[in-house]
């Protein structure tokens, strides 16, 4: 999972998310409020809507590798999924920074389950909402989840390239953000889907015969313009945060140290 790109809805689709807003955010009781969000983003949410076709095409730019999910980056980004989830946060239904385009698995995996930073005991608190609860509102605070659209998920994250390509709590974080980087992963279930850590290792093996392929063409002075090339079919792959880490990671593995040594340019790609 990396940070994705922000990209800009025209003023038009903008103004009609926030007309929708506005007419959610007028219900007074939150219970109430909650069910016309949920009612209204049904309505509103179909791809013959013009105003979603728009949200979906630039969901669909941001995302992490060709129309992949933004968060597991291997299966196609077929939902718009709310970051914060709108059964506890109406407020935002509607809101385009609230968006992200995800596959069914992630967003389903997501759902009614969020939690919060408590600044004052340096943790986070869990919350969740089954049905026929009774909802209370959330309590106040920033997001434990690790938002792609507004933070650097790599700052938390780090895969195991040596071994098992697992996703784990990058070592030295503060206790506070190891709990969020716990928590995300498991709210993701990225390791219940070991199919997940065999496409990883694959994007890896590609990624390094992409590499080897433009070092040999290098080697014999036939990379005329090659760079470009391989650095397109590179950004075109899913797994992009495959591709981060082997350069984080590149002066630690044997191989990709070589690998990079030969193409040092590629760090910047």
């Amino acid at each position: 999972m990396i940070r994705l790109h922000d990209v800009d809805l025209p003023d038009n689709v903008n103004r009609q998310l926030r007309v929708w807003q506005r007419d959610v955010s007028a219900v007074k009781n939150y219970e109430r409020r909650i069910e016309k969000a949920q009612t209204d983003w049904k309505k509103k949410n179909k791809k013959n809507n013009p105003t979603f076709a728009v949200v979906r095409a630039k969901l669909a730019e941001m995302c992490a590798g060709p129309q992949r999910c933004g968060y597991c980056e291997d299966s196609a980004a077929d939902e718009v999924d709310h970051i914060r989830p709108k059964s506890f946060y109406p407020d935002i239904v509607f809101d385009w920074e609230n968006f992200l385009y995800s596959c069914g698995i992630c967003n389903k995996r997501k759902l009614a389950k969020t939690a919060v930073v408590d600044r004052s005991k340096r943790e986070i608190e869990r919350l969740e909402r089954t049905t026929g609860e009774p909802p209370a509102r959330p309590p106040k605070g920033p997001s434990a989840f690790i938002n792609p659209r507004q933070e650097d998920p790599t700052r938390f994250l780090y895969l195991d390239l040596s071994a098992t390509f697992a996703i784990v709590p990058r070592e030295g974080l503060s206790r506070l953000d190891r709990q969020r980087a716990e928590y995300t992963l498991e709210l993701l279930g990225f390791e219940k889907r070991a199919y997940l850590r065999d496409a990883r290792q694959s994007a890896y093996e590609a990624f390094e015969a992409l590499l080897k392929n433009y070092i040999a063409a290098k080697e014999k002075r036939k990379n005329v313009d090659r760079a470009d090339e391989v650095k397109n079919k590179i950004r075109k792959r899913p797994h992009p945060y495959v591709w981060f880490e082997m350069k984080r990671q590149h002066d630690k593995i044997p191989a990709l140290a070589k690998l990079f040594g030969d193409a040092p340019e590629a760090l910047a790609w």
